[in-house]
């Protein structure tokens, strides 16, 4: 009989890659729970041929080479009818998780060697099921996932999620515990996938999930958040049976590892526009961003094709929920993520302003600072080095002066020869150019009054409105750095003169 090459692939796959994590999927945890993910063929013919190739097996080989033989009876003609195991809870009034769709399992007793002991354990009480038979294959590990509920007072609560294929009879022999177990079901893998998943959503309110420890939190909930609830993905499955939560998201992780798309972004809504846009969408963009730069991080390191897939992308160590990530960022996720990142750094900046000012005010009114003393130190400043500031303007301002007459010079001994001959001209109104020897311009323009007004033009100090006058007068500096440093300058340089004066 021949067995679907769809899903001896999606084993394969599986095995192997959770063969290559094994080492990074323990996350420590005061409170620990465990489940097992069975996987069997749907087909009677197609599990008794399973049975037949798996049969003679070495205990000391992995997943992986345990489930080579499979390849040999791989046929692409063949539909998938690989299952999945789901349980539903006992309906009971004082069980919280009443009613729910899950994977079969429990919590990890003081007297479990490991948490694989306990789930061997847990589903043995529960459905009679012996996992550690020669029946059932061990696949793998997930990585451990930490529960994030209220309910659950243990600070660092963890669930380990074990996978198992059942090789044996068709259907195994259940028992009930009546009291744990309302039903069981073997569901298609592929109703979980993204072409066929009836999607669909569980409400539920804000206060289930929101530990309120005292009356003013619970009064706060009731008058604010009265008619918030948060919604949750779920899948329909047949017989009315719907999954949702930490089951869905385990069974989305798994088939992530065969390079499936998630079936279960995002996590969670809300119909509360300020708990949506500024919490939850930040949430997901936060991871998807992450995501993102993983997948850039993968790419500048390897060029090989592989790295598009997630499994490739993300490392070992990566946060479980990364695994639900689409491949395309959701730009309403990322935008938000940004503003509440612009948001943080505002207020971090505002409460430091705060703290500086009031810290100023404060030592300003215990005298530990002196306003008035700054204000001496810095007219100190400017008289102890106005002097010198005055003699090198004076030496510039006369270099320059001497340029422009010898410039004058120049120019009259160049237009004498033309003036004896034709007479004396008229001055020009139009401004003329003259070169000086270090490399600068001069130009001279005729005044009203018959005078010839120099400007140097490429000055290395202050700016090119300086003037000089061509009978040698010295020119005043009309601009230093800026106005304010000038302003104080003149102040100064007139307090000295008048310090001067008075002497």
């Amino acid at each position: 009989m021949a067995l679907p090459a769809a899903d001896v692939k999606f084993l394969l796959s599986i095995a192997q890659r959770m063969g290559e994590r094994h080492l990074h999927v323990y996350v420590p945890g005061a409170r620990r729970s465990a489940i097992a993910i069975v996987l069997r063929f749907g087909d009677a013919e197609q599990q008794r041929a399973a049975h037949r190739l798996l049969a003679c097996r070495d205990a000391g080989l992995s997943s992986l080479q345990l489930l080579q033989p499979l390849t040999s009876a791989a046929n692409t003609a063949v539909p998938s009818s690989l299952c999945i195991l789901f349980v539903r809870r006992a309906d009971l009034a004082a069980d919280r998780w009443s009613g729910n769709v899950t994977f079969p399992g429990g919590r990890r007793d003081a007297g479990d060697a490991s948490d694989l002991r306990a789930v061997q354990r847990e589903v043995g009480q529960m459905l009679g099921i012996p996992l550690h038979s020669k029946e059932f294959i061990l696949l793998g590990r997930l990585r451990d996932y930490p529960i994030r509920s209220r309910h659950v007072q243990a600070v660092r609560a963890v669930q380990s999620r074990f996978v198992f294929l059942h090789t044996g009879d068709m259907t195994p022999t259940v028992r009930f515990a009546r009291h744990e177990v309302d039903a069981v079901q073997w569901v298609p893998i592929n109703a979980l996938t993204v072409e066929h998943v009836d999607e669909g959503s569980l409400c539920h309110p804000i206060g289930c999930f929101v530990h309120a420890s005292n009356a003013d939190a619970r009064l706060l909930l009731a008058e604010v958040f009265s008619h918030t609830h948060l919604a949750f993905p779920s899948v329909q499955l047949p017989g009315q049976w719907r999954v949702w939560g930490l089951a869905l998201r385990s069974a989305s992780e798994l088939l992530s590892l065969d390079d499936r798309a998630s079936i279960d972004w995002p996590l969670v809504s809300s119909n509360n526009l300020w708990l949506q846009h500024l919490i939850i969408d930040a949430f997901h963009g936060y991871y998807e961003a992450l995501y993102t730069f993983y997948r850039v991080r993968a790419r500048v390191r390897f060029t090989d094709t592989a790295v598009k897939t997630k499994y490739m992308v993300l490392p070992p160590t990566a946060d479980s929920i990364l695994w639900g990530v689409p491949e395309r960022v959701v730009l309403r996720h990322f935008f938000f993520f940004c503003f509440d990142v612009a948001l943080l750094f505002f207020a971090i900046y505002f409460v430091a302003a705060m703290i500086f000012t009031a810290s100023i005010v404060f030592r300003t009114a215990l005298g530990w600072i002196d306003v008035d003393g700054g204000k001496e130190r810095s007219t100190a400043y400017y008289a102890e080095n106005a002097h010198s500031l005055v003699d090198s303007m004076q030496m510039m301002h006369q270099r320059r002066g001497g340029r422009v007459n010898d410039a004058a010079a120049i120019r009259r001994n160049t237009t004498l020869p033309s003036m004896e001959s034709t007479g004396p001209s008229p001055p020009s109104p139009h401004p003329t150019t003259v070169p000086l020897e270090d490399g600068d311009l001069m130009t001279e323009t005729a005044t009203a009054d018959g005078e010839t007004e120099h400007r140097v033009l490429g000055s290395d100090i202050g700016s090119s409105d300086e003037r000089g006058k061509s009978d040698g007068g010295e020119p005043l500096p009309s601009s230093l750095l800026n106005t304010d440093d000038r302003d104080a300058f003149r102040h100064t340089v007139e307090a000295v003169e008048e310090r001067k004066s008075c002497r």
